[in-house]
């Protein structure tokens, strides 16, 4: 029963991680960018446990393709709010993280 459903709980949570997404861009846009590291790492760390899930269950399903398509979009826009973040932070003069801190969280 949990194999027929896993598809469709593995769109759940990929909608629930594009809701994150969306909410840490509102921020940064916002330039509420203090806090927003960990929020950032978090859902670097949902995605990869996402795509575990969806390369062990879904990716064989009618689902599959809009699944890989939906993790590398959210893939792309951490990556480009890991970059927005950086520069954020250059251009406040506040203490930049080390490259190889984000190396590791990604």
């Amino acid at each position: 029963m949990l194999d027929e459903s896993l598809p469709r709980l593995l769109t759940v949570w990929t909608n629930r991680l594009q809701r994150k997404v969306e909410v840490i861009e509102h921020n940064v846009a916002a330039g509420n960018i203090d806090l927003l590291a960990k929020d950032l790492a978090t859902c670097d760390t949902y995605l990869k446990k996402l795509f575990v899930r969806a390369r062990d269950h879904g990716l064989h399903t009618s689902a599959g393709p809009q699944l890989v398509l939906d993790l590398s979009r959210i893939k792309v826009r951490l990556e480009k709010l890991r970059r927005k973040m950086y520069y954020c932070k250059l251009q406040t003069g506040e203490m930049v993280v080390q490259t190889s801190l984000w190396e590791r969280l990604a």
